[in-house]
């Protein structure tokens, strides 16, 4: 009982108010002076003796035991009250280690009440300490350890850089004091323009005869190239890859694509998994 009293006012509340007139008032104070056991234990065990050895008076009891109808019989009553006043003798007999049981368990008691509650008077009561009480008691709840966090503690979090920690460091730059820029007149056709130049730039780069050269390189003068033949060093081989797939439905091309299942990954590209087949006596051939 002593683990659930959280406070010292708690600890003597159960010892002065319970422990001390429930037990040492009613029942340990009287047994060690006015009816003291072992005060009266030598008289006892002599009349228990005397009883024992008087056959008579063994006989009167198991008569007066049958006839009020404990017994069924005189033989049975006298075995039984024999026995008993074998126990009662035993337990006169031990009633030393019984009391220094007793005693023993008084002061364990009286010692737990008084190191629990000098624990309680010198313990951290901070904040610190409330977290220790909380988190070391087993047998709070979650709600309730909620309900005294929300109720007592403010929690934040705290967190601190390192050496170990990820940190890039940040470059701050001054402004300076600069002219703002000029406007200028833009062409309303600029943006147009812009996209014929950027798609004819285009067409040159990525025309029909380089896509042909291209086929022809990964060929290399073979019959027939699969994918996994087909070597792609960039970004760049890659479009002209996809460029010969999409010319494959085209007329006069030296060339014929036949696709497989699945896809084939060349160099970190994903290209279909596809056969390349030379066309004969085609005059696009280089």
């Amino acid at each position: 009982m002593l683990n659930q009293y959280a406070t010292a006012n708690d600890i003597l509340k159960g010892h002065f108010d319970e422990y001390k007139n429930l037990i040492m008032d009613r029942v340990y104070h009287p047994l060690k002076t006015l009816d003291s056991v072992p005060r009266f234990r030598t008289p006892i065990l002599k009349i228990l003796s005397k009883w024992t050895r008087n056959s008579e008076l063994i006989k009167k009891i198991s008569e007066q035991g049958v006839l009020r109808g404990k017994y069924q019989s005189l033989d049975q009553a006298i075995d039984d009250i024999v026995l008993k006043l074998g126990e009662i003798s035993d337990t006169y007999e031990g009633m030393d280690n019984m009391l220094d049981e007793i005693d023993r368990k008084n002061t364990a008691y009286t010692r737990a009440s008084i190191e629990k509650m000098h624990y309680l008077l010198n313990t951290d009561r901070s904040i610190k300490g409330k977290l220790v009480d909380i988190l070391s008691s087993k047998m709070l709840s979650t709600d309730k350890v909620i309900e005294l966090l929300s109720g007592d503690i403010n929690l934040i979090r705290q967190t601190f850089i390192d050496d170990k920690s990820l940190y890039t460091r940040t470059v701050r730059t001054v402004r300076k004091a600069e002219s703002p820029l000029t406007l200028s007149h833009v062409d309303e056709n600029a943006g147009e323009d812009a996209i014929k130049s950027f798609m004819e730039k285009t067409k040159k780069l990525y025309s029909h005869k380089k896509i042909i050269a291209f086929v022809n390189r990964a060929m290399n003068g073979r019959q027939v190239v699969n994918s996994r033949e087909i070597h792609i060093s960039n970004d760049e081989d890659f479009v002209f890859i996809l460029l010969a797939v999409l010319k494959n439905s085209e007329k006069g091309l030296p060339y014929q694509i036949e696709f497989e299942d699945g896809y084939v990954y060349l160099g970190g590209y994903r290209i279909p998994n596809m056969r390349f087949l030379r066309k004969e006596n085609n005059s696009g051939m280089v």
